[in-house]
C-alpha cells in the first residue's frame, strides 16, 4: 500500500519578529473616544444652533399659518402654536416665556380681535375664534389680551366664543395670581361682571366662578347677590367662589348642595354626574371654611357630612366627607 501522504509543515516564523502587545489603553483612547468626543461636540452644537434658530423662528411660522385660509393648515398651526406654548410653560424657567413674548402677545391679541369682527361667522369660524380665546388664555400679559377678549365677550358673540374668552380670563388670571405677578383684577372684572347677568345660566355659572378668582369689591358684592340665582349651579359656583375669597356667606348654599347628595354612584346622565360634581365641590369648600365657622356649625356640618362619609355609594365622595370631616375636628387631612 502507498505510504499515506503528510500535510506539509508550517513554515517556521522568523525569530526576530516583534512580540505581540495587546493594544494599551491610551492608544485605544486616541484611537476611538477622541473622535466619538469630536463628533459628538459638533453634533451637540449642530443641535444648539438649530434648536434655537427653530424655536426663535417656529412661532413666527406658526403665528403665519394661523391666517392662512386653508382651513387644514390653519389648524395645523393653531395646535402647533398651543403645543408650543404649553411646552415652554412647562419647562418653566428654562423656557422661552413665549406667553410674555409682546410680538407673539401682540399678533395673537389682534388675530383674535379680527375674527371677532367677522361678519356672519360660519361654524368652521367660530370653532377658531374660541380657539383663539382659549389660546389668549396660555399668554401672560393681561393689559394686551383684555382688549381682544373684550370683544370676544360682545353679545353679538356666538355663545361658545364668549365661554371660552370668560373660561381665558379665569385661566389667566389663576396661573398669574399663583406665580405672584399682577392681574390686573379691577380691569378684569369690569370685563367679567357684565356676563354674571346674562340671560344664559351657562354664561352667568362660568362668570361667578372666574369672579372667585378675581379680589375686588365689586366682584365679591356680585357673587353675593348670585347666592339667590334662579339657577342651582350659578348659586353653588359663586357660594364656592365667595370661599375663595375667605367669605362664608354662602354657607347656606353649600350646606344645601350636600343635603342634595344623592346616596347613589353617579351615571352617565348629565345630571346626575352635575349632582355629583356638586356634592364634591361643596364639602371641598366647606372643610376650607373650617377657621370661619364657631362650634355649633360644625357639629351641625358634622352631622350631616358623616353619613356621606360612611356610606355613599361613591368612594370619591366618601374620601371628600372624610376629609372634610377632619377638617371640621381641626385634624390634618
Amino acid at each position: 500500500m502507498p505510504s499515506e501522504s503528510k500535510p506539509p509543515a508550517a513554515p517556521s516564523l522568523p525569530a526576530d519578529l516583534p512580540p505581540v502587545r495587546p493594544p494599551s489603553i491610551g492608544f485605544i483612547f486616541q484611537l476611538f473616544v477622541v473622535p466619538g468626543l469630536i463628533v459628538a461636540a459638533i453634533v451637540a452644537t449642530w443641535t444648539l444652533f438649530g434648536k434655537i434658530a427653530t424655536s426663535e423662528t417656529d412661532w413666527q411660522r406658526l403665528v403665519m399659518e394661523l391666517q392662512n385660509p386653508n382651513e387644514h393648515r390653519r389648524w395645523r398651526g393653531a395646535m402647533g402654536l398651543a403645543q408650543m406654548l404649553k411646552a415652554d410653560q412647562d419647562q418653566g424657567a428654562q423656557g422661552q416665556h413665549l406667553a410674555s413674548n409682546p410680538e407673539l402677545v401682540a399678533n395673537l391679541a389682534k388675530l383674535l380681535s379680527t375674527e371677532a369682527e367677522r361678519p356672519s361667522p360660519q361654524p368652521a369660524d367660530v370653532q377658531f375664534q374660541s380657539f383663539l380665546a382659549q389660546t389668549c388664555g396660555l399668554l401672560n400679559s393681561p393689559e394686551a389680551v383684555l382688549p381682544a377678549l373684550h370683544q370676544a365677550l360682545q353679545p353679538t358673540q356666538d355663545r361658545e366664543v364668549r365661554k371660552n374668552a370668560l373660561l381665558a380670563i379665569a385661566v389667566m388670571t389663576d396661573r398669574l395670581r399663583r406665580a405672584g405677578e399682577p392681574v390686573h383684577a379691577e380691569a378684569a372684572a369690569a370685563e367679567v361682571l357684565p356676563l354674571s347677568q346674562d340671560e344664559d345660566p351657562l354664561l352667568r355659572v362660568t362668570a361667578s366662578y372666574t369672579l372667585g378668582l378675581l379680589e375686588t369689591p365689586e366682584s365679591r358684592a356680585r357673587l353675593t347677590t348670585l347666592l339667590s340665582d334662579s339657577d342651582p349651579g350659578v348659586r353653588l359656583n359663586s357660594a364656592i367662589a365667595l370661599v375663595r375669597h375667605n367669605d362664608r356667606t354662602g354657607l347656606k348654599v353649600l350646606l344645601d348642595a350636600v343635603n342634595s347628595g344623592s346616596q347613589s354612584a353617579p351615571t352617565a346622565t348629565t345630571d346626575d354626574l352635575a349632582r355629583f360634581l356638586a356634592v364634591k365641590n361643596a364639602l371641598v369648600a366647606i372643610g376650607e371654611l373650617t377657621p370661619l365657622l364657631t362650634d355649633e356649625e360644625r357639629k351641625e356640618l358634622q352631622g350631616v357630612i358623616q353619613p356621606l362619609s360612611d356610606t355613599h355609594a361613591e368612594p370619591a365622595i366618601r374620601v371628600a366627607a372624610q376629609t372634610t370631616l377632619q377638617n371640621l375636628a381641626g385634624q390634618s387631612p
